[in-house]
């Protein structure tokens, strides 16, 4: 599962950038890693892009 968020980090974060560059407006990507856990990128022009997973530990069974 790490493999496939670092991918997807990587991935999203070069469309962004690429993206970005064409438009000039905010873009928001979003992709489902895994077992409920979801990644989002959100590029707005200025600085780096706010990258944030989103997921319930439960469904990777490490609750508590």
């Amino acid at each position: 599962m790490i493999k496939n968020l670092l991918s997807a980090v990587l991935i999203l974060t070069l469309q962004t950038a690429a993206s970005f560059g064409q438009s000039g407006e905010m873009i928001r990507r979003d992709v489902d890693i895994d077992e409920g856990i979801s990644l989002h990128v959100v590029e707005q022009g200025e600085g780096e892009p706010l990258i944030f997973i989103h997921g319930e530990a439960e469904h990777r069974g490490v609750a508590g």
